[in-house]
């Protein structure tokens, strides 16, 4: 009986650190000065105006057409639900003229949730543009 309770509770241990949160942080880059104004084209599908919303608070424009910088929002699977979102794993890309410049990652709250891992990363990679 004692080894099914610490087989059980390793298992709960490992599932939880898999939906646990990770802070926003950069894993690449940057490669070059982002110097051309604070406004980029948005290549995301999933919970689009929720990362639009999180860019425009920490003062990042989205623009449709012709933007100087190009980011990517890549979101994975949900890691667990929560009554206000989902906790995934989120990755932003920075490209100008598709040369990438930056990357950042986070695993957190999405979705409608406070704090949110699209607001950390928004203001993390607004302090990566010239002329806050």
């Amino acid at each position: 009986m004692m080894r099914i309770a610490t087989v059980l509770a390793a298992a709960l241990a490992v599932l939880s650190a898999c939906a646990s949160t990770v802070p926003a942080r950069v894993t690449w880059g940057p490669s070059m000065r982002v110097t051309e104004g604070r406004v980029v084209s948005l290549g995301a599908s999933d919970q689009r105006a929720r990362v639009e919303r999180s860019l425009g608070d920490a003062g990042i424009a989205v623009s449709d057409s012709s933007a100087p910088y190009q980011l990517r929002v890549d979101i994975g699977n949900s890691r667990r639900s929560k009554g206000c979102g989902s906790v995934n794993n989120v990755r932003y890309i920075l490209y100008k003229g598709g040369v990438r410049i930056l990357a950042i990652k986070a695993r957190g709250p999405t979705g409608e949730c406070q704090p949110n891992t699209f607001d950390d990363m928004s203001r993390l990679l607004a302090t990566y543009f010239e002329g806050r």
